[in-house]
């Protein structure tokens, strides 16, 4: 069974970092070998950015290498994570739910779908190809605004399949409500359904 994986921490809040507490001075310019290796490798760096696609949209049987962890703000890897760039990774199960199991440097984790989606994977060549992207959650849920009275509006999200209502939410103001309908509408363009309904909570 695969393990949980160690994943992320919330930052502190106080204190300054480990790295830091020394007096600063002002920088010493970067040496003109190291600026130019880093010239020269950053088409190679942005190369390797385009051919990454996020974890969480990986198929059964896609592999390739971390190359960057996105986390949101006020999150950081623990020590113990393997999502490190550089790691190789291999998608054993990706069945739609909130999880997808992986094989990391040659152990299995469970992943969340909602952490998966900010870790860029570079796949190798015609990696994409044999790993498709996923349909988007429009595939699956639709997202409705409807006004009830004067002063009452609801943003539902409903199941295509079954027609049945997965979430709704009430306002009072018909401006908080379009807010709230456009930014549930782009996740379900953006998101795959597995991510929409991790993002959500949605049955």
């Amino acid at each position: 069974m695969p393990a949980a994986i160690p994943l992320t921490a919330k930052r502190p809040t106080g204190g300054a970092p480990a790295a830091e507490g020394a007096a600063r001075g002002p920088a010493a310019p970067a040496p003109a070998a190291a600026t130019q290796a880093a010239a020269g490798g950053a088409p190679a760096a942005q190369a390797r950015r385009a051919r990454a696609r996020p974890l969480a949209e990986l198929g059964q049987g896609a592999r390739g290498r971390i190359v960057e962890v996105r986390l949101p703000p006020g999150r950081r890897l623990v020590p113990e994570s393997p999502l490190r760039p550089g790691a190789e990774v291999y998608v054993a199960e990706a069945h739609g739910g909130r999880w997808l199991h992986a094989r990391i440097d040659y152990r299995e984790f469970s992943v969340p779908v909602d952490v998966a989606e900010h870790v860029l994977v570079e796949l190798p060549a015609g990696g994409a190809a044999e790993a498709p992207a996923r349909p988007p959650a429009t595939d699956a849920y639709v997202v409705l605004l409807s006004r009830l009275d004067r002063r009452s509006w609801r943003v539902r999200i409903v199941d295509r399949e079954g027609g049945a209502v997965a979430r709704s939410e009430w306002f009072e103001d018909g401006e908080d409500a379009r807010r709230r309908w456009e930014a549930l509408a782009g996740d379900a363009a953006r998101l795959d359904a597995a991510g929409f309904r991790a993002r959500y909570r949605l049955p």
